[in-house]
């Protein structure tokens, strides 16, 4: 994926990184799913809203697609971690 879109410009990196620091709750460098329960609200996505998914499955495909994309970058060896250079990478 890097090959083909290249680099965050760094107007873009600062606000991913802004986004990264709003969600690392405690600070410690990493994005855990109970951090994202307090931060991400999903009651508006669309399939909460029409009742095919609850907000708990919103919020787990939420994390999942970040360590989806690490997994998949790490040869699929998961670990239940977020860190803020594969949310840069994501992004």
């Amino acid at each position: 994926m890097h090959a083909i879109l290249g680099p965050l410009n760094d107007f873009r990196s600062a606000l991913v990184r802004q986004a990264f620091k709003k969600l690392d709750e405690n600070g410690n460098g990493t994005l855990e799913i109970d951090e994202i329960k307090t931060k991400f609200d999903p009651s508006r996505h669309p399939d909460v809203k029409n009742g095919s998914k609850t907000a708990e499955e919103c919020r787990y495909e939420f994390y999942d697609l970040f360590s989806t994309h690490h997994n998949v970058a790490q040869s699929f060896k998961p670990d239940k971690s977020v860190t803020l250079e594969e949310f840069l990478e994501y992004h």
